[in-house]
């Protein structure tokens, strides 16, 4: 299994991978930082010709970062070459069996509700309450805390964080970024960058930019 990143977020993803892998099981992969080499004594690995080095045919791997926009090109580059991305489900989750979350990251300490939707490979972050019949795009991150209210709808490669609120019915675009404790009261249009109480639309996402 590789844990894409070798970051603060990959640390978790590894620590609560362990609950049901053997460590030998897990590498790294970070091309961003080449100096890096191990992370918790584990090989981190650096190139598409070092993966197949390690791996004789196709191979698992999970995401260690939570960017929208770095999520989506490590799914691309490892899927590419070969690997099946598999999503993580943490400890001590509440997660409806009538929703579909089966291909995302559900830490540790979220509420998944009734007739919930979120898209692949979105991260849903420690303590994360998202409720009844919510929808969540691909590509996302709900950080820490965050709470999405009932209907409320997240578009694809946003970004919302850590204890902002989305009030219910409130519809999110494609590549909006909420402001860390936001609350947000109405709709936010495509590329929005959102902060205050209640949310405000105060700039503009760069679409070709490299982040948030």
């Amino acid at each position: 299994m590789i844990i894409a990143g070798a970051g603060g977020h990959a640390l978790e993803v590894y620590d609560a991978l362990l609950v049901d892998h053997p460590e030998s099981s897990l590498f790294f992969f970070d091309n961003i930082q080449p100096e890096l080499r191990l992370l918790r004594n584990r090989p981190v690995l650096k190139s598409a010709a070092e993966i197949q080095a390690r791996f004789s045919s196709r191979f698992d791997f999970v995401l260690g970062v939570g960017n929208p926009k770095i999520r989506h090109a490590l799914h691309a580059f490892l899927s590419g070459i070969g690997g099946q991305y598999r999503g993580i489900v943490g400890q001590n989750t509440v997660l409806s069996e009538h929703s579909r979350y089966e291909d995302c990251d559900v830490l540790h300490f979220t509420y998944i509700g009734a007739s919930v939707s979120i898209g692949t490979a979105t991260l849903v972050n420690v303590g994360v309450q998202v409720h009844h019949e919510a929808v969540v795009g691909r590509f996302c991150e709900i950080s820490p805390g965050a709470i999405v209210l009932g209907r409320a709808s997240i578009g694809n490669f946003s970004l919302v964080g850590s204890g902002a609120v989305i009030l219910p019915n409130v519809t999110i675009g494609d590549h909006v970024v909420i402001g860390t404790g936001s609350i947000v009261t109405r709709d936010i249009p495509d590329f929005s960058k959102v902060i205050g109480v209640p949310g405000r639309v105060v700039g503009k996402i760069n679409p070709m930019g490299n982040g948030h």
